[in-house]
């Protein structure tokens, strides 16, 4: 996504579960070049479900394995919930971290920021059987709206090859023109 997303002009943000990092140089290299690391918890649990101060060492040790393994001054300012999952509790906690997060409601966001709710906020997944018509119609609507969206990929192959988390290049590549084609 990062070489596609640097021809395209466009910044990422990339949701990183710190645990399963190796890797930390690549990372660096695309903060470096301006994509926003953002913190998917150390290690992906139901934030949901565990207990407010297992919620609580997660994000902090994400946020810590980011700044320690970063350019100095790194913020961690977004965050997306792993599976999307949250209650009023997990949004109390990732707030004292975080000024946003992203959840699993699928939408887009209608207004402006100071109406939407920064710690639940909607997006448009990426997902089997993968319709870059649906995606970009979603865009289409937001710019009508004059809202705004998060459309997310988990991850994209240079290979082409598709998968339940996985969206081949070519497709993604679409997208990307769609999007820059609207400015």
């Amino acid at each position: 996504a990062r070489p596609e997303l640097n021809r395209a002009g466009i910044a990422g943000t990339f949701y990183i579960q710190t645990r399963s990092v190796t890797r930390w140089n690549s990372l660096r290299r695309m903060a470096e070049e301006g994509h926003e690391i953002a913190s998917h918890t150390w290690s992906h649990p139901r934030c949901s479900v565990i207990g407010e101060n297992e919620l609580r060492r997660e994000i902090e040790r994400a946020i810590e394995d980011i700044r320690n393994h970063l350019p100095a001054g790194q913020k961690v300012p977004c965050f997306s919930y792993p599976f999307g999952l949250l209650d009023e509790s997990s949004k109390a906690v990732v707030s004292r971290y975080h000024l946003c997060a992203r959840s699993g409601v699928e939408g887009l966001e209608t207004g402006d920021a100071e109406h939407a709710d920064l710690q639940a906020l909607k997006a448009v997944g990426a997902y089997p059987p993968y319709d870059i018509d649906r995606l970009n119609a979603f865009v289409t609507e937001a710019i009508a709206s004059r809202g705004w969206i998060i459309v997310y990929f988990h991850s994209v192959s240079d290979r082409n090859r598709s998968g339940p988390t996985t969206i081949p290049l070519g497709l993604f590549r679409r997208h990307l023109s769609f999007v820059t084609g609207r400015g």
